[in-house]
């Protein structure tokens, strides 16, 4: 074998070591550093969806507090269950004012049962109520009368409804059950 220049084996040992520096070092940092850097612009990202989200946060408290205030309103307007018995009198006596002889509303007991009991707090809790209405009269007088109980702001819905001959002629009677949304203060029972 002959004898190469140093030179040669010099050249040959540094390109040697530059390889392996380059594969066992220096690529591997490259691929670190490109991780973190992904990492980094996705939090980076997440976070400014955060800051964004706190930016709003006042403008959404003051909406719900909007919605808090109307809803109390709204509420404020609903029968409660210490003044359902004013409420089937008022019910009644829309009926009387019409000319219907007789009429008669008082709520399901089931559904006076359930109401809710509502627990302490600032807010009222929204319930249903089912009210059985039973009247005897003349057609048009009794449907004024459901048309004036559909326009109470508490009613829902008409449950049942069922239409008889009344016992004396060009008589009807009436029966059904319509429900109304009750306005239960926090920490006051059914």
């Amino acid at each position: 074998m002959t004898k190469q220049p140093r030179w040669i084996i010099w050249s040959v040992a540094t390109v040697v070591l530059w390889a392996a520096w380059v594969a066992f070092a220096y690529l591997p940092l490259r691929q670190r550093d490109a991780r973190e850097e992904a990492q980094r612009t996705e939090w980076a990202d997440k976070q400014n969806a955060m800051l964004a989200r706190i930016h709003t946060a006042p403008e959404v408290m003051q909406r719900i507090d909007d919605l808090s205030l109307r809803l109390d309103s709204v509420s404020a307007q609903l029968p409660r269950p210490v003044q359902l018995k004013e409420y089937m009198e008022m019910l009644t006596g829309l009926g009387r004012e019409t000319g219907i002889h007789s009429i008669e509303a008082s709520p399901e007991l089931a559904s006076m049962m359930s109401v809710s009991k509502a627990t302490d707090g600032p807010r009222n809790i929204l319930d249903t109520l089912l009210v059985e209405l039973t009247a005897v009269g003349e057609f048009r007088d009794i449907g004024t009368w459901l048309d004036q109980v559909e326009a109470q702001s508490a009613f829902r819905a008409w449950r049942i409804a069922r239409w008889d001959r009344g016992e004396e002629p060009g008589t009807v009677r009436f029966s059904g059950a319509a429900a109304f949304l009750v306005s239960v203060p926090r920490g006051e029972s059914s």
